[in-house]
């Protein structure tokens, strides 16, 4: 549900080509597929199932390429999706996988090449 105190927003950067949404990580509405995803500090107050559950959404709600950025606090590195972890000085963030990446790191964990 909307918060009265953060209303779900869409702005626009100075040249007018970046639409930008807050959006409410209890409410299983989607605001359709995105490039930029930030969550931060939020999601070590969930239990571990609904953790899983909302990284599985983010996954499921990233353009092929897009990017999830956590708080320092925040891992995902022990769950079940395919992000990619990228490290930049003493940050992590989460990439997802184009399907050509996909299919190539498919191929060398069958023993293929790629």
């Amino acid at each position: 549900f909307p918060s009265p105190k953060y209303p779900p927003a869409r702005s626009q950067d100075a040249s007018g080509s970046t639409p930008c949404a807050h959006h409410a990580v209890s409410s299983r509405s989607t605001v359709g597929r995105m490039d930029l995803i930030f969550c931060m500090n939020v999601m070590i107050y969930f239990t571990e199932e609904r953790r899983r559950a909302l990284v599985q959404r983010f996954y499921d709600s990233l353009e092929p390429g897009g990017y999830l950025f956590l708080g320092h606090s925040e891992s995902i590195s022990k769950m079940p999706v395919k992000f990619q972890a990228i490290v930049l000085n003493d940050c992590i963030l989460y990439r997802k996988p184009t399907a050509e990446e996909l299919q190539k790191s498919e191929l060398i964990l069958e023993g293929g090449t790629a």
